[in-house]
């Protein structure tokens, strides 16, 4: 076919069978970006296109394009490095593109956009057809966009290419919704977080604490957290770094959980051991940083690197099962300080200060102990395993609405209208115009008077370790 256009004027040769779809191409020199079909040119019943920039035309004469409309029952679905772990679906036409001598092209690509045939289903992938091993592969090609209509690979060789897609459908959430969400929640928690700990460094001779010394390994291991969130989980195009980013993501959050555990701890022995005087943060806060790394390499070991990152995003692999190495402990850290937020609130209520107020009062001070506990204690986070089935899928937009806000609820009720951050901004403005008045005074003598405040005679602030005020922080 490729001689007979040699001989014709026709720049496109094109067949078109119920089927099947065969196309060859000539390449004129000098030309720009190619494309299947061409710009403008639509073909009946085909939802494939393909381009082929100028960098990859180099020496060559011709191509050729076959499109096959349905081989789903006749092609394997078995994905190298996959198995039969996933199950999968071909979702597309296999589009089949040829080219004398492409290897010598060292910088050869070719970009596809392949139509779905079924919009609901989910996890798109970019494959090839190997013929060494006779099934799918994803070695060389790399997905670039998608939508519940096509998906746009980009792959550096030529074969037989498809789109396989789990057979899960996810048409009842709106995943681009779920992402706009995760990202604006993320970046104002991120703000939020960054003043909170500004704060409480220029006010931490007033605030320092067992509590505060919580607070901050929390805000700071959130905010490395949401960066690596905002910055890697969509790094697919790169193997090597999606990897890293999932292993990162799984390390902070991990030890987001041990942080939200012993801030549960530490609240818990304030207020039903009211006299302990012991620290505790002493080997909680090494062990909320270490534990992580314990898993983290355990799961590396044992996986060998398989499962984390894929096509869509740069975390753990559900399929084979090593998203328990994150879903296992954080499951039970939150089970934990759920029963200890229900001591801790039933013993904040039958405290006398709140014994003798009325139920509105009381039902005031409830809801405010809730929100300044839940974000601390992670308890929000047992959401993600109410979504079972598609009559729950707002459960997903109330998970990533309260997940991606945990750090501004934090800035919110433990920085902007903590009353606390608020007498020690007073303590320092007092102290800072005394030592100047100091100063002032002082100035002009041989002998300065030294500076002396109450301040520094004695140092009281509102502190976070004295459990019998706990509740009016609340």
């Amino acid at each position: 076919m490729t001689n007979t256009l040699d001989k014709s004027e026709n720049k496109t040769t094109t067949i078109k069978t119920p089927n099947l779809v065969v196309s060859v191409s000539k390449i004129e020199k000098g030309s720009d970006d190619v494309s299947f079909p061409k710009r403008g040119e639509k073909i009946e019943n085909v939802k494939s296109s393909i381009t082929i920039p100028a960098k990859s035309l180099k020496g060559m004469s011709s191509f050729s394009t076959v499109v096959y409309k349905n081989l789903s029952g006749i092609l394997t679905t078995s994905n190298k490095g996959e198995g039969q772990k996933q199950k999968k679906k071909i979702n597309s036409e296999v589009v089949s593109l040829t080219m004398a001598n492409w290897e010598r092209n060292k910088d050869f690509s070719v970009t596809l956009n392949i139509g779905h045939f079924q919009e609901e289903l989910s996890s798109p992938a970019c494959n090839f057809w190997n013929t060494s091993l006779n099934g799918w592969d994803t070695l060389g090609c790399s997905l670039k966009a998608t939508d519940s209509i096509s998906t746009t690979c980009e792959c550096n060789h030529l074969t037989n290419f498809a789109i396989l897609m789990s057979p899960f459908e996810s048409n009842n959430v709106d995943t681009k919704a779920i992402d706009v969400i995760s990202l604006v929640g993320c970046s104002v928690s991120l703000l939020g977080l960054l003043i909170t700990v500004g704060m409480h460094i220029y006010l931490w001779r007033y605030m320092k604490s067992d509590r505060a010394k919580i607070l901050m390994n929390l805000s700071v291991a959130l905010i490395i957290s949401y960066a690596i969130f905002i910055g890697g989980v969509d790094r697919t195009e790169n193997k090597d770094v999606c990897t890293a980013m999932a292993v990162l993501l799984q390390y902070i959050y991990l030890v987001v959980f041990f942080l939200m555990l012993t801030e549960g701890v530490e609240i818990a022995f304030m207020v039903l051991y009211v006299f302990s005087t012991r620290s505790r943060i002493r080997w909680m806060l090494p062990l909320a940083w270490l534990l992580p790394a314990v898993i983290v390499g355990i799961s590396l070991g044992a996986t060998q690197l398989e499962g984390y990152g894929n096509e869509q995003f740069c975390w753990l692999s559900v399929e084979g099962g090593l998203i328990w190495a994150f879903v296992a402990p954080a499951l039970l850290i939150i089970l934990v300080n759920f029963v200890l937020l229900i001591l801790i609130v039933r013993a904040t209520f039958n405290a006398q200060s709140l014994a003798q107020k009325s139920k509105q009062e009381k039902s005031k001070a409830g809801v405010r102990c809730l929100c300044v506990l839940l974000p601390l204690m992670g308890c929000t986070w047992v959401l993600g395993i109410f979504y079972v089935n598609e009559n729950m899928a707002w459960v997903q937009y109330v998970f990533a609405v309260f997940n991606s806000l945990q750090g501004f609820v934090i800035f919110l009720f433990h920085c902007a209208t903590n009353q606390q951050v608020r007498t020690s901004f007073q303590k320092k403005s007092k102290r800072k115009h005394s030592e100047s008045f100091l100063s002032t005074k002082s100035s002009g003598k041989a002998i300065s008077l030294p500076r002396i405040s109450l301040t520094d005679v004695s140092d009281v602030s509102y502190s976070y370790d004295q459990p019998f005020k706990f509740e009016h922080q609340l």
